[in-house]
């Protein structure tokens, strides 16, 4: 027992060391220069910014392209750090938990915000994952948009059918957003919150084929009942990256 308790303590310092939380309070941010997420959304399109948060989530690193896509995430909001150009080495440093300052310069695209031209450095010594923030509610508000490329969860949305020109099928998704993919394409799909329909996305980038995210939807029925995790991202209005969907 006496071996056993000295164990947890050594255990409980070293998580105590090196920073390491999970909830909805993520350790302090202490980056001279850095912005606030108030004052990042606050600046125009094309302005230069410097932000720190903690990873959220990555993409895969595109070979071909040198570059990946990170979701971040601080004690205000989140952040979407789009194609930052990177060796191999760079993107395993990223971890998920990660605190990393990013420099860039802002910009926006239909609706979603993120930074561009991005330099990244991690940040030794703190980690944070946040907790899913409920946010079905907001949907069909004007706040639903403060939330944002914030890791969220959708509850009690209802699958509802996707078609395709000139085809009566009622499908529960898409590869493509048109229907002119193959599996390991994005998966796209419809959900009915409320009295709206809107249309989220697996992204296969960051949830690829043989992700659980990606089978459950490849697995759904329409009518089924869910509960969605995921980034919200924005496209014209709310389609969040699905991370993670569990059936009711």
């Amino acid at each position: 027992m006496k071996k056993l308790f000295a164990l947890l303590v050594v255990v409980f310092g070293l998580v105590l060391a090196c920073g390491c939380s999970k909830g909805n309070n993520p350790p302090k941010i202490e980056v001279e220069g850095r912005l606030t997420y108030t004052e990042y959304i606050a600046k125009e399109d094309d302005e230069a910014v410097v932000i720190a948060a903690y990873v959220q989530g990555k993409q895969i690193y595109a070979e071909a392209y040198g570059n990946t896509s990170l979701y971040l995430q601080d004690e205000e909001g989140g952040y979407f750090v789009y194609r930052w150009a990177c060796t191999q080495e760079e993107y395993d440093k990223v971890k998920v938990g990660s605190l990393v300052k990013v420099t860039g310069t802002k910009t926006s695209w239909s609706g979603e915000v993120e930074i561009k031209d991005a330099k990244v450095e991690v940040i030794e010594g703190k980690t944070w994952i946040a907790d899913a923030k409920d946010v079905t509610a907001l949907f069909g508000t004007e706040d639903l948009v403060k939330n944002q490329n914030q890791y969220v969860v959708i509850k009690g949305a209802t699958i509802v059918a996707s078609t395709l020109k000139d085809d009566p099928t009622e499908y529960p998704f898409l590869y493509k957003y048109n229907g002119s993919g193959d599996r390991g394409d994005d998966l796209y799909y419809n959900v009915k919150i409320g009295d709206a329909v809107y249309t989220f996305v697996v992204e296969s980038d960051y949830q690829g084929a043989d992700s659980d995210a990606y089978k459950a939807i490849e697995g759904a029925k329409v009518g089924d009942t869910v509960d969605i995790y995921g980034i919200l991202y924005w496209y014209n209005g709310p389609q969040p990256h699905t991370s993670k969907v569990v059936k009711k």
